[in-house]
């Protein structure tokens, strides 16, 4: 049997619309801000049963039509990010194609609206704040010599005189010349 079902929370009554095979009253659910909701908040939730089938297109059609009836997405009564359509959340090959829910502000539940805002003002008063990270020396490390990824090493090529493979220095000392595997069948 494949349940859809409604659980409250009954301390900030924050709704979640879902589906399972399991026991709905045991089974808490499993959207993402639904479980950060959970553990910030307790586990004290009340669970309806919408509707029940074994088929799981009829599961599909009425957990479509009850994610649109009830707004779910949109609406700041529900943590779902998604619309329950019976089959369940975003895989990896959903994101590779692009298909990213609408979080409508969710995405990140556990910064209050206070630090949000504080946040968009420092960035607006801020506006180079990345350029100041690439610059970050700490303090008693003013004189040290910054070095870039383009030492001597990297950029003089050299040849093996076993198999004339070229390379940069690095790589050719570590598998060439004395350890080079064609030094003795030469």
């Amino acid at each position: 049997m494949i349940y859809i079902y409604l659980k409250t929370h009954n301390v900030t009554g924050l709704k979640y619309l879902g589906k399972t095979i399991k026991n709905p009253f045991e089974y808490i659910g499993s959207g993402v801000y639904w479980k950060n909701h959970i553990k910030k908040h307790g586990n004290d939730i009340t669970t309806t049963i919408l509707f029940q089938s074994e088929d799981i297109n009829e599961i599909k059609e009425y957990g479509l039509y009850m994610s649109s009836q009830l707004n779910i997405v949109e609406s700041d009564e529900f943590a779902n990010l998604m619309p329950e359509n019976g089959i369940g959340g975003i895989t990896s090959t959903t994101w590779k194609k692009g298909s990213i829910p609408s979080n409508k502000g969710k995405k990140c539940p556990n910064i209050s609206k206070a630090k949000r805002e504080y946040w968009i003002k420092w960035k607006e008063a801020n506006p180079n704040y990345k350029d100041n990270w690439k610059k970050y020396i700490p303090k008693g490390k003013e004189n040290w010599i910054r070095h870039d990824n383009t030492t001597s090493l990297n950029i003089t090529i050299i040849q093996c005189p076993y198999c004339n493979k070229t390379g940069n220095v690095g790589n050719m000392k570590r598998w060439h010349f004395e350890k080079c595997k064609y030094k003795n069948n030469g």
